[in-house]
């Protein structure tokens, strides 16, 4: 950090060496930028503000489109591109004369495009905060380098708004009005013979048209992809039903099972009837005979009793499942039956689709060209209703901007604001730029003193001579200044600094004109 500072210092001393050329470099630069800024022309700004009823007058102007589909920035740019327009910016040429002075198209056409890019057309809205009620607040405002013809340029443009907003012309409005009524009785005439032909052709194919979002072949697939699917369930529910036949063979019916510790294996209401003893006996070791669970407990036993007798004792076409005491056959069987009872629902379900599928196959010559016809017949239909919806929407956009334009002819237009010769100018910023000019002066000065002091470099301390030379320092001597040369030396601090006060004193005076 001391090193920075020390260089930092040596630079500043380097620059004081030639200050002069500072001084110098200030009054060569600065005057001759001031002159410059005092040859840059003026540019004056006139403006006119105009309110308007944007739903109204603004028809004739933007004629063509809907007038309640805009809002005010859409109608504020079709409003722009309607003034500034290539016919209304050459009648402001010729009504100012600004073309007086114009000898080739060349020029002409530059002409065209300087009015273009000075004049702005600007609404309220956009520069202040929004409101519910914006009002239609426009603003004309043009620059030029003379006041009076600023003033001219908004007052043609003015004058051109008026009389393009004022004047109504509905010949085009009425002929398209006719031209879409005329259009609109043919497309109907259209839709009803292709809703005619659509029911008849409906009427005439009953049970033939496709299914909802389905083409024949969609359908014909998916017949086929439901009939494969209940064969592999058939095949897979007489697989199960096999195998559990071959199980029911190696069982013995009056064999009871035993467990790995000897016990026999019950039956479910066995198993129940010896839960419910087993806590029969519980509770008779807590409560007497006549204690409510007690009670319970033995009516349930008496009934699961009861029930296993009936079943042992029961006949029929399952007597010998009743009256088996291996729970396992018991089993067995059951599920024998609730296979055979699925194998005979999905051979019905495989009926059912065997007839779809045979009936669609029978009618597959015809069914592929119904669909196509009724998908021409559908397709003729949605054009002619798409295209008569179209029009009934711009019929009803033609009449009410008929409408509108009508109720436009009592509107309200009010110049709030007309335009005036603008006083001073708004270009270019005068003292801002001779500021500038001095700025630069003196940092040019700066720059080549700092040049001067790298060319002509100076050793300021004994440092500097060790770090540049290397060589060893034995002492230093001081300079001793005579009196005639602290004399001279303080005439020319006087002189340096009566010049940069003189610079001051004209730089002041020059901000002083340009700011008046």
């Amino acid at each position: 950090m001391q090193d920075t500072i020390e260089k930092l210092f040596n630079i500043l001393h380097g620059i004081w060496r030639f200050r002069w050329y500072v001084v110098t470099t200030a009054w060569i630069i600065s005057p001759i930028g001031w002159y410059v800024v005092s040859k840059i022309p003026n540019t004056y700004e006139a403006k006119a503000q105009v309110y308007v009823d944007a739903d109204s007058v603004l028809k004739p102007l933007l004629r063509g489109l809907a007038v309640d589909s805009m809002d005010i920035d859409e109608r504020l740019g079709m409003m722009t591109k309607a003034l500034l327009s290539r016919p209304n910016l050459e009648q402001v040429i010729r009504e100012v004369d600004l073309d007086v002075s114009v000898e080739s198209k060349v020029e002409f056409e530059m002409l065209v495009a300087k009015i273009a890019k000075d004049i702005q057309i600007s609404s309220a809205r956009t520069h202040r905060t929004p409101r519910p009620e914006p009002p239609n607040l426009y603003t004309i405002s043009a620059r030029y380098n003379s006041a009076d013809t600023a003033y001219k340029i908004v007052n043609s443009l003015l004058n051109i708004f008026l009389e393009k907003s004022l004047s109504s012309n509905r010949q085009d409005s009425d002929r398209a009005q006719q031209f879409i009524a005329g259009q609109i009785k043919e497309y109907e005439a259209r839709l009803i013979a292709a809703e005619k032909r659509l029911r008849e052709f409906n009427s005439k194919n009953i049970g033939r048209l496709p299914e909802q979002g389905q083409t024949f072949f969609q359908s014909l697939h998916s017949v086929q992809e439901n009939l494969d699917s209940i064969d592999l369930e058939i095949r897979e529910e007489e697989n199960r039903k096999s195998e559990l036949m071959k199980q029911l063979k190696s069982v013995n019916p009056e064999q009871r099972i035993v467990s790995i510790d000897g016990t026999p294996v019950l039956s479910p209401i066995e198993g129940r009837i010896k839960t419910l003893q087993e806590r029969l006996d519980e509770l008779l070791l807590r409560y007497t005979d006549q204690h409510p669970d007690v009670l319970e407990a033995k009516s349930a036993i008496a009934a699961l009793e009861k029930e296993n007798e009936a079943l042992t004792s029961s006949g029929g076409t399952d007597g010998d499942l009743h009256t088996t005491k291996n729970p396992m056959y018991q089993q067995i069987r059951l599920a024998l039956s609730e296979i055979e009872a699925n194998i005979a629902a999905l051979r019905v379900r495989r009926s059912e689709f065997n007839k779809r599928l045979t009936k669609l196959e029978q009618q597959i010559e015809v069914l592929p060209q119904v669909e196509i016809e009724l998908k021409a017949l559908n397709r003729d239909y949605e054009i002619n209703k798409t295209n008569y919806d179209t029009l009934i929407q711009r019929r009803d956009s033609a009449i009410m901007s008929q409408q509108a334009e009508r109720m436009g002819e009592n509107a309200e237009l009010k110049v709030i604001d007309p335009p005036r010769v603008p006083v001073s100018p708004i270009a270019p910023n005068r003292p801002l730029f001779v500021f500038l000019a001095l700025f630069i002066g003196m940092m040019a000065g700066v720059g080549l003193a700092f040049l001067m002091s790298q060319m002509r470099p100076t050793f300021y301390n004994v440092k500097m001579v060790r770090e540049e030379l290397g060589a060893p320092i034995f002492g230093s001597v001081s300079m001793l200044a005579l009196p005639g040369t602290v004399y001279k030396r303080k005439l020319q601090l006087l002189a340096f600094l009566s010049a940069n006060v003189f610079l001051v004193v004209v730089f002041s005076g020059v901000l002083y004109i340009n700011i008046r």
